[in-house]
């Protein structure tokens, strides 16, 4: 029989020569130095349970691999996998042999039981931020641009007042519309904050002796998480008990970088407002950010783009 099968379900593909056998519920043949292993169908009707843990399992190599910024592609070469398989693992369609894991685990330079963990690494180091951020009803999202005027900064000062609702400031340091003590002190009223590297360096120029200038932020403004987008290099998400990393996608393709920061923040706040974990809302607000590169403009006039987008949501719940 093939000892290690890279696919258990109707249809098998196996780069590994084998003889050809013919039994009563099974048929295996050799075509192009290939092998295909076709099981006859299951009934009508009959469903294979998933296990539990085939479905954590799923939803940690994809958050490992994502975190990486590994595609599909890479995993499946690094863990002597084919690709349509790893794409199966993710999306929780199969029952898979202990033997696969451990290729799974070795790719990652994981034990077994690291990659089986209920709180993987990225997860765990976050936990406690995630234990402060119970469910959002309603917040109030607002940027620094938006606040130049008098009149808007009057409107959003009663708007606050009146609502006590929990805030979410997205910075935007554009000459000559922005004041250091104003921002400052919006930042200090904020509960998230987002900002990318270069404002990073204009509001903390310079790290704390021992110390880095995120978390000297996050703590002088008693901030619940900041987002740092990075451009190339990915985003963080930042809380007073951890960060998470993820990388963008790879890819070459690269049209406009105007509206990435935008997309990345209308996701989170869709994150937060659901209730999504934290390496969740980076991952997907990642990958939104990274799909907005690819077209031309800050929004995509195509609903297809966005029902792409939210599809992957509802695949991966």
């Amino acid at each position: 029989m093939m000892a290690d099968p890279h696919f258990t379900g109707n249809a098998c593909l196996s780069k590994t020569p084998f003889p050809i056998f013919e039994q009563a519920t099974q048929l295996y043949a050799r075509q192009h130095g290939n092998i295909f292993w076709i099981r006859e169908p299951n009934p009508p009707g009959y469903h294979v349970p998933i296990a539990d843990t085939v479905k954590l399992l799923a939803k940690n190599v994809r958050l490992e691999r994502v975190m990486r910024g590994w595609s599909q592609e890479t995993l499946a070469e690094l863990a002597g996998l084919h690709r349509s398989f790893v794409g199966a693992i993710e999306r929780c369609e199969h029952n898979i042999t202990l033997a696969t894991v451990e290729k799974l685990a070795k790719a990652f330079d994981l034990s077994v039981a690291e990659l089986l963990k209920l709180v993987t690494t990225h997860e765990a180091a976050l936990s406690g931020t995630a234990a402060c951020l119970s469910p959002v009803g309603a917040l109030v999202y607002h940027g620094t641009l938006a606040l130049r005027a008098a009149t808007s900064r009057r409107a959003f000062d009663r708007l606050v007042e009146r609502t006590a609702l929990p805030r979410f400031l997205d910075v935007n340091l554009r000459p000559p519309w922005w004041h250091r003590e104003e921002v400052e002190a919006l930042m200090r009223g904020a509960d998230w904050l987002k900002l990318n590297d270069d404002e990073l360096d204009q509001l903390s120029p310079a790290p704390p002796p021992g110390g880095d200038r995120v978390t000297q932020l996050l703590d002088a403004c008693g901030l619940r998480l900041l987002l740092l987008t990075r451009g190339a290099q990915g985003a963080e998400l930042i809380g007073p008990d951890g960060r998470a990393r993820a990388a963008p996608p790879p890819s070459d393709h690269v049209v406009d970088t105007v509206g990435a920061g935008d997309g990345f923040a209308s996701v989170a706040l869709v994150g937060l407002l659901e209730n999504w974990p934290l390496a969740t809302i980076l991952l997907r607000a990642q990958a939104f950010a990274s799909a907005i590169v690819a077209v031309r403009g800050a929004v995509v006039q195509d609903p297809s783009f966005y029902e792409r987008t939210t599809a992957t949501w509802n695949d991966a719940s």
